[in-house]
């Protein structure tokens, strides 16, 4: 079935190593989100300060992310800018706002027996999921395929 893990262990990312790189280099333990039900990869759209979901491109900048340890779990940051992944109390809405450790900020990773995950926020207790229509939000952690992602090294 599943297993909790904290996705830090699989990534190796510390907190005390994090810092946002240099634009030019594509960071060490820099990886990609892809949803399992769309195909599509979690994207950071500064313009809307959230996170949508995009067709994977190789060197898309912003569909590079890693994972920063934050005790038992782990920030999900942009990898090439300081902003984190922020789930809402009392909201389904998923955001993205500035590192700063705030609540909304940790998740825990849940692990299927074919190496997926579902990234469960610790405020919310809800995962990271879509819509039908591609929209980045938070649901019941269920199983279904909305809410599963593949993590993909990309270096």
């Amino acid at each position: 079935m599943f297993a909790y893990r904290a996705l830090a262990v699989v990534c190796g990312v510390s907190a005390a190593g994090f810092a946002v790189p240099a634009a030019a280099a594509i960071p060490d333990n820099s990886f990609t989100v892809r949803n399992m039900d769309s195909a599509l990869c979690l994207e950071y759209a500064p313009d809307q300060k959230a996170t949508v979901l995009t067709p994977c491109e190789q060197g898309n900048r912003r569909q590079l992310w890693q994972l920063v340890e934050q005790g038992d779990s782990v920030a999900l940051a942009g990898a090439t800018r300081n902003i984190c992944v922020t789930g809402y109390d009392g909201e389904n809405r998923i955001g993205t706002h500035k590192c700063d450790n705030r609540d909304g900020q940790t998740w825990t990773a849940i692990v299927d027996e074919s190496g997926h995950y579902m990234l469960q926020n610790d405020l919310t207790t809800q995962c990271l999921a879509t819509t039908i229509g591609g929209t980045v939000t938070a649901t019941p952690c269920n199983g279904s395929s909305t809410s599963r992602w593949q993590l993909t090294p990309v270096n």
